[in-house]
């Protein structure tokens, strides 16, 4: 409990803030706004106007971070979610594990904090000076004789909590689930005030209180009695994957609009994003999913196709049909095999029905005549991690059955290109991953069918200009795809002489916005300076602060193949991705009873509440070239002592390499009562994959008082 009456460090009392009658912070005000900007305080709070020792405008206090207020606007009742303290486990001594609480208010009142939290589980009150445990706090009777206190000394009777779970399974409210958690109150919904919406959401809705977890991405419906008592908990969507709901209302039409952060803390995430939930209270179209484990390939080849990815959200039995030119494949179970010779652009159409009227298609266009060239990247070394301020050898080979490869020489190093980038902040090793076949740009393959070959070259003058002097000259221009994919339909002359572009009436608009965005691509590959087909790939020495868990360089390569016929060419890339050598709490297996994380803001896992003795895994590490390890751990001043740990290869009975003991590394302070320690191993250089073991010792630990918090592993060469 921040309860810490020390002189000089009343900003670590929220007896001066959230307990003080005398003071607007930690507290929900209900005020009223006037037309020249000021506010009058309406009747019904928590504390008299003019009352001595408190402020008029509280109407709830004792919050320790109150987030997402909602009001009920047919009973007045305030929710809110209270994002509770970080402790683990229970103390005997000082008091509860920490909460998160999502709370109801009909009326003005005291909800607890600092004495209280969960269930009104009592804090002890603590003598910072003397480390010293006193009585537990009285929730009907509680008082505030802090120094730090302006206002009154004996507080209002506790409230009650409306629903609260700790970071482990909660037996009162189980539906909460476990983990990180950031409790948000939703708005509660009343379908009257959204008659003649089609999409609103149903009546069944109706007095609904919504709740969410911005950590744990569930959305509950809370259902009530008359006097605002729990009646059934429910999920809501409960199989979507959220990506940290942060806010959420209903719109005029009655549909409901989420706002989600996105899945890393303070990054620019591409998953955030404003998402509509639109309720269908008619039968649900099956979503069509085709895949082909081939889509493309010198004829004659088979390619089996798949469309058991489809989902039909109401669960009906989907049948499906295959439509490749002129032939129609039907399947049960939407699988599907064909054999193409000959040399073409084939748009393989996959159409599905649920027998209820709800169909749906998707396309997949398969290119025969023409295989795709295979890139290979290979590096000498570590193949997983970079070191910063080192090196690596790198080679990249390509070859394709039809244009030769570069260890022949019959494809130009110059044709290929190769890059290295640095990310700062986030990747995609899905994305990364290489092997795979890559099907052309949609782009390109509309092109290839159209006349446009006629007149167009990629990267030299024809009757028209070059397809990258076309992207060079709109690459900045944010009209481009709008007014190029008109002029692809309708024709003209003027930019580029005086020779007439014929009109493509035929084309689909979306078609030809399709075509000019591939165009408008190529304006990047021509400005990039490409790296040689082997050389060496050179890291930058960390930062100051230490090297980003989140980064990674991407060592890529890239070839387009001729085309064959009328099979256009084709795209082959590989990309090798080169992590940070850092590893944390989300890397680890094995680990011992007890230990719970904490989800740091850079991504990584913390482990906490480590007793002596207890251990965690790291599963099949590449330690090549690997001669030190780096560790860093967290202390916390009041919960944690120091230890040691114990760096063992493949197993506890394996090779040891070597002890860091914290209790002798130099104290990095971070804030009041929160200290980093490093501290380093070295060793004979490593080589291979190996499980790295971790194992926790400090005999003077006990249930109370924990080790430090391991932080992360830096691996070194």
């Amino acid at each position: 409990s921040p309860s810490d009456e020390t002189q000089g460090r009343s900003s670590f009392d929220a007896q001066s803030s959230s307990a003080n009658t005398n003071d607007l912070r930690g507290k929900i005000l209900r005020i009223h706004p006037e037309p020249d900007g000021t506010y009058t305080i309406p009747d019904g709070n928590l504390f008299p106007k003019g009352e001595e020792k408190t402020r008029g405008e509280i109407y709830v206090m004792g919050n320790r971070n109150p987030y997402r207020i909602s009001v009920d606007k047919k009973t007045g009742w305030l929710y809110w979610g209270e994002v509770g303290p970080d402790a683990a486990n229970d103390n005997e001594t000082r008091g509860p594990r920490g909460y998160d609480e999502l709370n109801q208010a009909k009326a003005p009142g005291f909800f607890g904090w600092p004495y209280f939290v969960g269930n009104n589980y009592a804090y002890g009150e603590y003598d910072f000076d003397n480390k010293m445990v006193g009585a537990k706090h009285d929730p009907s009777k509680p008082i505030n004789n802090s120094p730090n206190n302006t206002g009154k000394l004996e507080l209002p009777a506790v409230s009650p909590p409306f629903i609260y779970y700790p970071y482990a399974e909660s037996p009162d409210f189980p539906m909460m689930k476990t983990g990180g958690r950031n409790a948000m109150a939703g708005p509660v919904y009343y379908s009257e005030d959204f008659k003649g919406q089609g999409a609103a959401f149903p009546d069944y809705l109706d007095g609904k209180v919504i709740i969410y977890d911005w950590m744990r991405n569930w959305i509950r419906l809370l259902t009530l009695d008359s006097e605002g008592k729990i009646m059934d908990i429910e999920p809501f969507m409960d199989k979507t994957s959220f990506n940290n709901i942060i806010d959420m209302e209903f719109g005029p039409d009655g549909k409901l609009y989420l706002l989600e952060y996105g899945t890393k803390w303070f990054g620019e995430n591409m998953d955030a994003r404003l998402v509509r939930i639109d309720y269908n209270k008619d039968n649900r179209a099956p979503i069509a999913k085709l895949i082909a484990d081939r889509v493309s390939g010198a004829v004659p080849f088979k390619v089996n196709f798949s469309a058991k990815e489809t989902i039909d959200p109401d669960g009906d039995k989907v049948t499906y049909e295959l439509i490749i030119g002129d032939q129609t494949l039907k399947s049960t179970d939407g699988s599907f095999d064909f054999t193409f010779d000959k040399p073409g652009i084939f748009r393989s159409k996959i159409m599905v029905s649920d027998g209820k009227g709800g169909n749906s298609s998707f396309e997949l266009p398969i290119v025969a005549g023409n295989e795709p060239p295979k890139v290979s990247i290979t590096v000498v070394g570590n193949q997983t991690y970079y070191f910063p301020g080192s090196s690596v050898n790198y080679t990249v080979e390509v070859s394709d059955k039809e244009d030769g490869s570069t260890t022949d020489g019959k494809i130009a190093a110059d044709k290929v290109f190769v890059a290295m980038n640095f990310m700062a902040q986030g990747f995609d090793s899905a994305a990364i991953a290489s092997g795979h076949q890559k099907p052309a740009h949609p782009g390109k393959l509309l092109i290839a069918e159209s006349d446009c070959k006629s007149c167009h070259l990629l990267n030299v003058k024809s009757a028209g200009p070059s397809y990258q002097d076309i992207a060079k000259k709109y690459a900045k221009d944010t009209r481009a795809i709008e007014m190029l994919s008109d002029k692809v339909i309708n024709g003209g002359s003027g930019n580029w002489g005086n020779t007439a572009m014929a009109a493509h009436p035929q084309i689909k608009k979306a078609d030809a916005s399709t075509m000019v965005e591939y165009i408008l691509s190529l304006a990047n590959e021509s400005e990039t300076k490409s790296l040689a087909l082997s050389g060496i790939a050179r890291f930058e020495p960390a930062p100051k602060e230490g090297v980003n868990l989140q980064s990674a360089y991407i060592v890529s390569a890239f070839y387009d193949d001729n085309s064959v016929g009328l099979a256009p060419s084709l795209p082959g890339s590989a990309a090798l991705m080169l992590k940070a050598p850092v590893l944390s709490g989300s890397s680890m297996s094995d680990i011992s009873a007890g230990i719970t994380f904490f989800d740091a803001p850079d991504g990584s896992k913390i482990l906490m509440n480590i007793a002596h003795g207890n251990s965690a895994t790291i599963r099949n590490v590449d330690l090549t070239n690997v001669k030190s390890m780096d560790a860093m751990v967290v202390e916390l001043a009041s919960q944690t002592k120091g230890g040691q740990v114990e760096i063992y290869l493949d197993s506890k009975s394996g090779k040891k390499l070597g002890t860091i003991d914290f209790t002798k590394s130099p104290k990095i302070p971070v804030q009041a009562g929160v200290d980093i320690r490093p501290g380093r191993i070295t060793f004979d250089v490593l080589t291979g994959k190996h499980d790295i073991v971790l194992v926790f010792v400090n005999p003077k630990a006990n249930a109370e008082d924990k080790l430090y918090m391991f932080s992360r592993l830096v691996l070194g060469n």
